[in-house]
């Protein structure tokens, strides 16, 4: 369920890594046998109640509206897909795919991070189920049961993070930063955040700060690059090869570039406590989020939530979903590594009073798309339909 067909099948797929994708009949038998035991769950919670709202999260529950929808007609369903949605040319692969759309379109609403995924969406169910879709208001009438489907991006908690960033005595710890990685006033702190996880693109990173050296040498030993990788998956074999590979490269580069006592590197492979990550980010002069997907990345909305000073740079990948939210972000394509590295050195460059207005105009948005409104946006809907008559 999780580790098969969630992890080889779901996920490589929906993020165009065809490649990855391993679909078994066997599994997609166990996937929908667990999501049973969720929808009974559910279901068991609302039997006395009329008319609830049930609000499903991702494509680890992707069959519980079928289920749910079967024993509770009345229900308010809502499932939100927080990964990206492929254009069908990759979504065609998957041999469940009428069944899977089927079982989505038993909720009210569906929730997609960009309307880039609500309309491959549409398009999916347009060409496999053969229904008409209503495109201007996003809506699908599938086996008499009608399906709003909304583009809505996830967001985070701005003000918690806002707060975390300003305690008091988090100067003194920013300081410390600087000082442990022997960082002079003139020299540059970059910063990446990620789950260890291929899609991630860090070794590309990796490889594009080593052209960015190479290319710009008087930036050697004037610019370090902190990498945080939590552990995920690690039951997977792949996933540890990956490991792997992330730090035979941050090695290689090290080497290459090593001098006296800098290193350009520093890979930390282990989870780190939101308080010391605040610290982390406005000790920054750059955060570089460059996955080769992602249906959001909150990791980015952090980052600019928590720049205080508004001194730093976001460089963020186009493939991810946050690109089409964050206004004045440094876009990179983490497949071009050329202009990767003259982009890196662009936002090093940059000039402070450009920094700030930008990091102002993301953080202003951020302020009032915050995760609260994500919710609001998304339940309200349902909420207002569970108080009409049925």
């Amino acid at each position: 369920y999780y580790y098969r067909f969630s992890n080889r099948f779901f996920w490589p797929l929906f993020h165009k890594f065809t490649e990855r994708v391993s679909f078994l009949k066997e599994d997609w038998l166990c996937y929908k046998e667990v999501n049973s035991h969720f929808a009974n769950a559910v279901i068991a919670e609302v039997a006395d109640k009329p008319s609830p709202v049930i609000w499903i999260q991702d494509y680890h529950l992707a069959y519980v509206p079928h289920l749910i929808r079967k024993h509770k007609p009345d229900a308010s369903i809502s499932l939100f897909w927080h990964i990206p949605w492929p254009a069908y040319d990759f979504f065609k692969i998957a041999p469940c795919r009428q069944e899977l759309l089927a079982s989505l379109l038993c909720c009210d609403l569906v929730g997609f991070q960009t309307d880039w995924d609500r309309n491959h969406f549409l398009e999916a169910v347009e060409k496999e189920l053969l229904v008409p879709i209503d495109f201007s208001h996003h809506t699908v009438t599938y086996q008499g049961h009608t399906t709003l489907v909304k583009a809505c991006g996830a967001s985070i908690d701005t003000s918690a993070w806002m707060k975390i960033a300003s305690v008091p005595g988090i100067e003194k710890k920013v300081s410390n930063v600087r000082r442990d990685f022997n960082l002079s006033p003139t020299d540059f702190f970059g910063i990446g955040v990620d789950r260890l996880e291929y899609t991630k693109g860090i070794i590309e990173r990796f490889l594009a700060i080593d052209i960015f050296l190479t290319r710009y040498p008087q930036f050697r030993g004037k610019f370090t690059f902190l990498q945080i990788a939590s552990p995920s998956r690690t039951a997977m074999a792949e996933y540890q090869e990956y490991g792997k590979k992330v730090e035979d490269a941050a090695v290689a580069i090290n080497n290459k570039y090593r001098a006296n006592d800098w290193k350009p590197i520093v890979y930390y492979p282990f989870h780190v406590e939101s308080e010391i990550l605040a610290v982390y980010y406005r000790a920054a002069d750059i955060a570089i989020i460059s996955p080769f997907a992602d249906g959001m990345n909150l990791v980015a909305k952090e980052f600019v939530a928590a720049q205080i000073d508004e001194r730093g740079v976001l460089l963020l990948s186009q493939f991810a979903g946050a690109a089409r939210e964050m206004p004045g972000a440094s876009l990179v394509n983490p497949y071009d590594l050329e202009e990767f590295a003259r982009e890196i050195k662009r936002a090093l460059e940059m000039a402070p009073s450009a920094k700030k207005a930008v990091m102002q105009n993301m953080r202003a948005y951020l302020e009032i798309n915050n995760v609260y409104k994500w919710v609001k946006d998304l339940l309200s809907p349902l909420s207002n339909q569970s108080r009409s008559p049925q």
